[in-house]
């Protein structure tokens, strides 16, 4: 009937080539298929289409490993950037989609949910730096309830919005000293501030100073209570 059907080899005019096994005159069972723009696809093919197991190196020198589905990146695969970020794990229509670990050219990695090509839902990262964060992301972004630990061992604990710290959270420091209260935009705005000391803060800040009303009590039951203004009793 004229159709390709077994092995053999097609250069079509575009360019672009295919070697391997044919059926019903189209890529099916393994082969090596070259794009114009350089890339190449080798492994299996079902009906003309890069389907199951697979590997295409990019011209830019990028390579994604794992399975397919009709020309897209489908279940689970490890696609390597030429910089050399890494992310294993699933995917859905060639978008990061489930759950996955990604390791940026950076240092930092990334293990938890994805949606969409984006960290949403539960993860952890570990940043190079020492940092690291561990709760809610949304959009790539830490959004939700989460701990945020530092090189330093300080340690935020409690509700974040945009990569920021907002809401009712908790701030242990090194040092031993806490703060528990509300945030914005990374800062304290009302809480209790207990000192390693003994002494404690309770009121309003600014800043990261007492500010406006607050009471400031030594360990010996002795009290200040009215207002501040950067940090300081005004």
């Amino acid at each position: 009937d004229g159709a390709r059907h077994g092995v053999g080899r097609m250069d079509y005019a575009s360019g672009e080539s295919y070697e391997g096994e044919w059926a019903h005159d189209a890529p099916h069972g393994a082969g090596r298929y070259v794009f114009g723009s350089g890339s190449v696809y080798e492994g299996e093919h079902r009906r003309g289409k890069a389907n199951g197991v697979g590997t295409m190196t990019f011209a830019s020198g990028s390579t994604c490993s794992g399975e397919w589905r009709d020309d897209k990146v489908h279940g689970r695969a490890t696609f390597t950037k030429a910089n050399g970020q890494v992310y294993e794990g699933q995917w859905v229509d060639d978008r990061k989609h489930g759950t996955g670990r990604q390791t940026f050219a950076t240092g930092s990695v990334y293990d938890g949910a994805w949606a969409n090509d984006r960290r949403t839902g539960k993860g952890t990262m570990t940043f190079a730096s020492g940092h690291a964060y561990d709760g809610d992301w949304v959009d790539d972004k830490r959004h939700g309830a989460g701990t945020y630990t530092y090189a330093s061992g300080d340690k935020y604990t409690g509700e974040l919005r945009d990569d920021k710290f907002a809401g009712r959270g908790r701030f242990e420091f090194a040092s031993g000293n806490v703060f528990e209260g509300e945030f914005e935009d990374n800062k304290r705005v009302r809480g209790v501030y207990t000192l390693a000391s003994g002494d404690v803060f309770e009121g309003g800040w600014r800043n990261d100073k007492f500010s406006g009303r607050g009471t400031y009590t030594l360990p010996s039951g002795a009290a200040y209570a009215g207002p501040w203004k950067r940090g300081k009793i005004h």
